[in-house]
């Protein structure tokens, strides 16, 4: 039972990380992140710059606050998979309704991705992030697993 522990604590741990690594390459390359959003029908203009500053701190704030509150960890990886799945249905909304965007969720990590391919493929990376997230969705309070009959 050592390891269903270790995958419950690590499987979240792994997704929390990607997506604070998701928020340092948005702000290292932020006019790059910035011209991206520019691309969205479904997010108004007014909106790109104040998404372009906050969604990086808040991945980012996400990662430190996992890292530094373990009594919080439950929440914040609810947070973190609402995060996920609001941008995967803005990402499959805009996709429908425009012409598929970039959204240089990693930065110049992923630069190489082709457009069509990178929808599906963000859309599964996203789903494998909440996968990855879910097992802490089943812990108590005091840190130990739910025990349910």
């Amino acid at each position: 039972m050592k390891w269903l522990t270790l995958l419950r604590e690590a499987c979240p741990a792994v997704a929390m990380a990607t997506l604070g690594c998701a928020g340092l390459a948005k702000a290292y390359t932020a006019d790059d992140f910035l011209d991206s959003l520019a691309g969205w029908q479904t997010i108004p203009d007014a909106m790109d710059l104040p998404i372009a500053v906050l969604l990086p701190s808040i991945e980012w704030g996400l990662l430190l606050a996992y890292v530094m509150l373990p009594a919080r960890r439950r929440l914040l990886v609810r947070m973190a998979a609402g995060l996920l799945v609001a941008f995967s249905a803005m990402l499959f909304v805009e996709s429908v309704v425009n012409e598929a965007p970039m959204c240089n969720c990693f930065g110049k990590l992923l630069r190489r991705e082709r457009v069509l391919d990178g929808i599906s493929g963000m859309l599964w990376r996203n789903f494998l992030l909440v996968a990855l997230l879910a097992p802490a969705w089943f812990r108590d309070h005091s840190g130990s697993a739910d025990v349910r009959p």
